[in-house]
């Protein structure tokens, strides 16, 4: 039984024993989860884990009040002392070269050997100096302090979660990549950037005009009627151009790339802003010249004949648009 100083009174030798030994037994059934999960998720989390876990179940072994409790939380410690030894060979060949494991295997299990030697005569002297509890808080602060280490420190070394790591970020790379050179449908978002020469030029190139933007919105996802009725607002004299949401364009684009790609969501539209992006620096360019030679009326009337060629690209990619993802694929 455990008495109330944190001493153990004598009890059925026994059980006295199955307390002790339930610990070694929890070695044998601890492996049987991390084991695949080491093959699954890799070694990292399967230490960390474990040196949370056996770090929790020492405190709760430290404030067991009956017997029962002390066999449950003294498995539960095995089960997550186990691990290591299970995987430690494991990290080992990860990191030594085939000619240096032998050594580093002959270091590393010196620990489990000496360990049943040293930590009874230890855990002796303290339990008559403080009482059998301090033993596993004297457990529960070193683990503890190994345990940071193992978090912040330690780090992955099991080559195929290594592999498959790299590769993910290779995909992610590649892909808005792939999108960006070989889906039809960002060639045409190109084109889009006129939009940007407008921002830009209006107001160098009116001086003085004052003007006033109303947006309206509109069921079509192209900016030629609003380019259209832009420049010939202005070739009839008017100071207050009206330019009827010429930016809502954009927002079925983008709804358009979601419901397409779904999960490359992401980087269809990054891939998207790199196109329009550099078209539109390359267009602004040359939008200076134009306007000194079209003057405002015909370079922006120029601009809406050229919106108005995108009028039919809503209606071709809502028909050929599964036809054409299907001929061009993401898979890396």
């Amino acid at each position: 039984m455990v008495g109330r100083a944190g001493r153990s009174r004598p009890a059925n030798p026994i059980l006295a024993i199955f307390v002790v030994s339930v610990y070694v037994l929890g070695f044998a059934f601890g492996p049987v989860v991390a084991a695949p999960l080491n093959e699954i998720c890799g070694r990292l989390p399967a230490y960390r884990v474990s040196s949370v876990l056996f770090v929790v179940f020492s405190v709760a072994y430290a404030l067991s009040t009956n017997m029962g409790m002390l066999i449950v939380f003294h498995f539960l410690m095995g089960c997550c002392g186990g691990v290591p030894l299970t995987i430690g060979a494991g990290s080992i060949m990860d990191v030594m070269p085939t000619e240096k494991r032998g050594g580093a295997l002959a270091i590393w299990i010196t620990g489990p050997i000496i360990e049943p030697v040293i930590g009874p005569v230890v855990g002796g002297f303290l339990s008559e100096a403080k009482g059998w509890r301090w033993v596993f808080w004297l457990l529960t602060i070193v683990t503890g302090a190994l345990g940071l280490v193992v978090l912040f420190v330690l780090r992955e070394t099991y080559a195929p979660i290594l592999q498959g790591k790299k590769a993910k970020r290779l995909r992610n790379i590649l892909l808005p990549t792939k999108i960006f050179l070989f889906r039809p449908v960002m060639s045409v978002m190109a084109v889009y950037g006129i939009l940007y020469i407008l921002y830009t030029t209006f107001t160098k190139k009116m001086g003085t005009h004052s003007y006033r933007s109303t947006e309206y919105p509109s069921p079509i996802p192209s900016p030629a009627p609003r380019r259209f009725l832009l420049g010939y607002s202005y070739m009839d004299g008017q100071s207050n151009i009206k330019c009827i949401g010429s930016s809502q364009c954009l927002i079925p684009l983008q709804v358009y790339l979601v419901d397409a790609f779904t999960l490359h969501a992401a980087s269809a539209i990054w891939a998207s802003n790199i196109v329009r992006s550099i078209a539109a620096t390359l267009l602004r360019l040359c939008a200076l010249q134009m306007y000194d030679a079209l003057e405002l009326g015909w370079g922006n009337s120029l601009l809406g004949f050229m919106a108005l060629i995108l009028v039919p690209v809503p209606v071709i990619f809502r028909k050929y648009g599964p036809y054409l993802r299907e001929q061009y694929p993401l898979s890396l």
